[in-house]
């Protein structure tokens, strides 16, 4: 059996600056090391933003350039996706230098906070915090009538139709929390990571044809699904919370690769059980989240709504 080769992507939310720097040595510094002005403060989509500014240091540093982000502003648990636009340039011999940041069209409408960094040979020399940006335009997103704008997975579930990851059940409609059978996830699951659904072969004898199978087929050749039992898939039982935890850290590599002391467990989930590491592994690095403080309610069926945040998630796309 082929082991999963898709990658977990994005882990760390736009504004953490350093990680696009690897083997960064960040030195804070305080001004006049480091000056960063822009042009405006109100931007449009598919606009551009002008930065000027200097990067000084006590001596001359030959290739000696600037790297400047906005990024939009995340809280945990928001749901939002992670959204930035950056640019980089060389700063002139007098320490002077001009930036441009192309602003894409997809850039959603929100506050985004700009920081910037001097850099030589990828070391942080100074940096400096821009202050709030406004970005605006439209959200061309699909949208649902039964999603209300304070439902917080409104916009993993935009951010999955937008993709064609998911799709509504009727009428404009979503049907958030409609509970999804593990055949329905298989089917977002293969439509998310673009599977060939031309073989329709299952290895279960439960699966014989129709709609999921395709997608049944090609997530069990790589690995990421398995059986309820050593030859049965059970396609039309509900998808568990502890279930999809361990099928998740599959497709990402992470049951392989994951570190399940990142998480001391939870009260309802029985240590050494099935699916316990990997549900540690999981909430170990963020990608997936209890009921309640200390609980997982791993016998929970999922709704189409926790679906869809849940791979928006894990697809690096939001918090």
């Amino acid at each position: 059996m082929r082991r999963p080769t898709h990658r977990l992507v994005g882990l760390v939310a736009a504004g953490c600056l350093a990680v696009l720097l690897p083997g960064t040595a960040a030195a804070a510094a305080p001004d006049p090391w480091m000056t960063a002005t822009p042009d405006a403060n109100t931007l449009q989509q598919g606009g551009t933003v002008t930065i000027t500014g200097d990067c000084w240091w006590t001596e001359s540093q030959p290739g000696l350039s600037v790297f400047v982000s906005l990024h939009r502003d995340i809280a945990s648990g928001s749901g939002k996706t992670v959204q930035s636009a950056a640019a980089r340039a060389d700063v002139a011999s007098d320490g002077t230098y001009s930036l441009e940041i192309p602003l894409p069209e997809t850039l959603l409408p929100d506050t985004y906070t700009g920081s910037g960094m001097c850099i030589v040979d990828d070391m942080v020399l100074a940096g400096s915090e821009l202050g709030e940006f406004t970005i605006t335009g439209i959200d061309s997103r699909p949208d649902f009538t039964d999603v209300a704008a304070t439902n917080v997975h409104r916009e993993a579930i935009r951010e999955m139709a937008a993709r064609g990851t998911t799709f509504g059940c009727a009428d404009g409609r979503f049907c958030p929390s409609d509970r999804i059978t593990r055949a329905q996830f298989a089917s977002l699951l293969a439509r998310h990571l673009e599977l060939d659904l031309t073989d329709t072969n299952a290895p279960f004898v439960d699966v014989t044809g129709g709609e999921h199978a395709a997608a049944i087929a090609a997530l069990a050749r790589d690995g990421i699904v398995q059986g309820c039992s050593a030859d049965r898939f059970c396609p039309r039982q509900l998808l568990r919370r502890d279930q999809v935890a361990s099928t998740m850290a599959r497709m990402t590599g992470l049951d392989v690769h994951g570190d399940p002391d990142l998480h001391p467990g939870f009260r309802d989930v029985t240590a050494g059980s099935h699916h316990d590491r990997n549900i540690r592994i999981m909430a170990g690095v963020f990608l997936t989240r209890g009921c309640a403080e200390d609980r997982y309610c791993p016998t929970d069926p999922l709704t189409r709504a926790q679906a869809a945040r849940l791979l928006h998630r894990v697809d690096g796309g939001g918090d």
